[in-house]
């Protein structure tokens, strides 16, 4: 995955592990790769947000 979103190997392992934060143009560019939007990703949905703001 690391080399078809053109990060490197070491960047997305300490993406994984806490390490380091991506930064947004990794992360838009991980969400294309893996052909997801950035909520789904980061493991956020519209009826969490929806919740949180009532």
């Amino acid at each position: 995955m690391a080399e078809l979103a053109s990060i490197s190997l070491t960047s997305l392992e300490n993406y994984g592990y806490g390490h380091h934060k991506p930064s947004f143009e990794a992360i838009l560019t991980l969400c294309s790769t893996l052909e997801v939007s950035p909520n789904h990703l980061l493991g956020w949905s519209c009826q969490e947000d929806a919740e949180k703001t009532s």
